[in-house]
């Protein structure tokens, strides 16, 4: 809570910007992040080691402000203009925006789960051809690897 309260009132800040909408940080926007997030008493180094060690905290602080839709969409835009989709991959890919902006970040593996299932029992293989499943796991690894230093 503290964290989501500390998002809510720096949102402005441009280290939270670049990481809601998928620019490339420096170690320096997070060494800020994390002396603010101490200062503000959020947390404290030992907090920080082990949000740093599980996920790191540019990938932790992505999953509480999600990514930026205009981002989301934007990473997908090549991918949509290359393929000719269908109704069920547009939705596959509606769903995938959507899970990124209120997730921040998505790992592939959920891509065999609920909701990603919901349009084909098989996720994302049964949806898109085996070259295509590819892509967009690139472009989700990239979006992920973003919010890190």
């Amino acid at each position: 809570m503290k964290a989501r309260r500390f998002i809510d009132e720096h949102a402005d800040h441009i280290a939270l910007q670049k990481i809601r909408r998928a620019r490339p940080i420096t170690q320096q926007d997070l060494d800020e992040l994390e002396g603010m997030l101490i200062d503000f008493g959020v947390s404290d180094r030992n907090g920080l080691e082990e949000i740093e060690h599980s996920v790191g905290l540019g990938c932790f602080l992505r999953q509480l402000t999600g990514l930026d839709r205009v981002a989301a969409k934007g990473a997908f835009s090549e991918f949509a203009a290359n393929h000719r989709l269908s109704a069920d991959q547009n939705e596959f890919m509606d769903l995938l925006v959507d899970f990124l902006t209120e997730n921040g970040t998505v790992d592939p593996r959920l891509f065999y789960e609920s909701p990603f299932t919901d349009l084909d029992d098989l996720g994302i293989v049964g949806v898109f051809s085996e070259t295509q499943t590819k892509e967009i796991v690139s472009i989700v690894r990239r979006l992920n690897q973003v919010a890190a230093a």
